[in-house]
């Protein structure tokens, strides 16, 4: 029997926004990076699971249609310099969020020049258009939001 694709997804929310209020809740610079990667983490299964509801193309077809799909590709692109060269892709920054965090300041996504070179522009121009420069918190909720929508 397989599972109803509801009950996978909220799984997959309750960890994010465990990840998220952890966060919040950070009471220093380390922590808030350590949620980033779990953050990231589950997007990345979030957005396998709908690529497996759609299809492989049509899902990434799909990713390109607006500009809060094209923040969730975004962040599936920056998770790979997180997951697989261990890239810290934020910083700490003085800037608005609209999430209240324990701490002075936020993370910030870091502008595309400081990321490692990619062989594949998938989601590049995405990042620089859509997170570079932008509160970790406010992109990453609605990047998130904007996938769990699409199933």
């Amino acid at each position: 029997m397989t599972e109803d694709i509801t009950g996978r997804v909220v799984r997959i929310r309750r960890a994010f926004d465990a990840a998220f209020q952890r966060m919040c809740e950070a009471k220093n610079p380390e922590i808030a990076e350590d949620e980033l990667s779990n953050m990231l983490s589950q997007h990345y299964r979030l957005s396998e699971l709908v690529k497996h509801e759609f299809g492989r193309d049509p899902f990434y077809d799909a990713l390109r249609a607006t500009p809060e799909r094209c923040a969730a590709r975004a962040a599936m692109w920056v998770r790979n310099f997180d997951t697989h060269e261990a890239v810290v892709v934020a910083d700490m920054g003085d800037v608005w969020t609209d999430y209240w965090t324990e701490m002075f300041g936020t993370l910030v996504w870091r502008p595309l020049a400081d990321l490692p070179e990619q062989s594949s522009p998938w989601g590049r121009g995405d990042y620089d258009a859509q997170l570079a420069g932008r509160p970790v918190l406010d992109t990453a909720r609605r990047a998130f939001d904007t996938l769990a929508a699409m199933v």
